[in-house]
């Protein structure tokens, strides 16, 4: 409980003091960082952004901020952390003072890769053996079942081949998660079926406003984390706009997703009786996150 009070102390000596000089800006900072105690260093270097006496060094704080979190993120293995760090380095690169906009530069390019490994994840296309599992900006086919690794969150239309026939798929892939999805092809020859276009239309359409929901749900979470930050302070109005923009964005692409799976569910029930209510969009789940896949029969 002392050290909140020594640096609100700290604080507003500086402010009745007036405009400081950079080392009294970063010297609480910088001693907890050298003494490893980096959630210390983070917080003493936020109350320094905040201070308008420090306005002067305000990219030096940035660039103690940043090693900080820097610090953080390799004692926890934390790579969202390095992220965080990553944002305030991009800062400091732009400084008009040289000497701290390199020392930006190379911040930005330790911390780049880490925190681009962070928002990577794996997706598994189980499907039938012999096929070939092709996805979209990853290159070449792989056979079943296929297994791509380290690739950027993101959605996913792939396509399932084999023997001249083939069969299309869709798979969210969330940071940091192994996501599974199930895969079937046509049944040799065709045959009957029945289903509607429309009703892979609506299914596809779904799963869209289901991904962009997921999506926009990401930008409330991260809009709402950078109001809370005090170097923010001055962009709050901004940034509470964004964040509504994004929650009703949110919500109105779930509620489509929610009304376009139901037409979709109505038209493969309509079409193949108890067989085609198998058929549809699948959530799979994992304890690293979710994803969304496609089951049907052509």
């Amino acid at each position: 409980m002392k050290h909140p009070v020594t640096l609100s102390v700290g604080l507003a000596a500086l402010l009745a003091a007036g405009p400081v000089a950079a080392n009294d800006c970063t010297a609480p900072g910088q001693a907890a960082l050298d003494a490893g105690k980096h959630a210390a260093a983070v917080t003493a270097f936020e109350i320094a952004l905040e201070n308008p006496a420090c306005g002067n060094h305000r990219d030096a704080v940035l660039l103690g901020l940043a090693s900080a979190m820097h610090g953080q993120a390799e004692a926890d293995e934390d790579g969202r952390r390095y992220c965080d760090a990553k944002q305030k380095y991009i800062l400091v690169s732009e400084s008009i003072d040289a000497g701290l906009a390199a020392k930006g530069k190379a911040g930005l390019e330790a911390v780049t890769a880490p925190c681009d490994e962070a928002w990577k994840g794996s997706l598994t296309v189980e499907c039938p053996s012999g096929a070939e599992a092709y996805i979209e900006r990853l290159g070449g086919a792989k056979a079943c079942p296929a297994t791509f690794e380290g690739i950027k969150a993101g959605t996913y239309q792939g396509e399932l081949r084999a023997d001249g026939r083939s069969a299309p798929f869709i798979a969210a892939v969330t940071p940091g998660a192994d996501v599974k999805v199930e895969a079937e092809l046509p049944a040799a020859g065709g045959g009957g079926g029945g289903i509607s276009t429309w009703a892979w239309v609506a299914a596809g359409a779904s799963l869209a406003a289901f991904a962009g929901a997921g999506v926009a749900a990401l930008n409330t979470q991260t809009i709402a984390d950078q109001a809370n930050r005090p170097e923010n302070v001055g962009d709050f109005d901004t940034l509470q706009d964004d964040h509504g923009t994004q929650a009703t964005l949110h919500y109105a692409l779930l509620g489509t997703g929610v009304a376009l799976a139901g037409v979709a569910t109505w038209l493969f029930l309509d079409a193949g009786g108890d067989e085609a209510a198998a058929d549809g969009a699948s959530a799979v789940i994992t304890p690293e996150g979710f994803g969304f896949g496609w089951r049907g029969s052509w």
